[in-house]
């Protein structure tokens, strides 16, 4: 069983796995360090299924690897339509709902 890390340190930890810095502004295109974290999660563990809906996303490029993924919810985000294409063809095996 992992431990739960504060929350300061899985916010270093998931912008250096994303190579941004640890700052909330850096992070608000992605929906925010939280957010960041759960996808950083859903990559190691080979997630399946990913719900961020709501999350406030409007540039969804660290989901482009994700390519286990079979559902992932998008609804209620900012997502320009160029770059929700391009998700779409990363991710071509994977149900998307914007």
């Amino acid at each position: 069983m992992t431990r739960k890390l504060p929350p300061e340190e899985e916010n270093e930890k998931t912008a250096a796995f994303f190579k941004i810095k640890p700052s909330d502004l850096d992070a608000k295109p992605f929906g925010g360090l939280e957010v960041l974290t759960e996808i950083r999660k859903a990559k190691i563990h080979q997630a399946q299924a990913l719900n961020l809906k709501g999350k406030y996303i409007s540039d969804p490029k660290f989901l482009v690897g994700l390519t286990k993924l079979k559902r992932l919810d998008l609804r209620e985000n900012l997502i320009p339509v160029d770059r929700q294409e391009i998700l779409k063809e990363s991710l071509p095996d994977c149900d998307i709902k914007f």
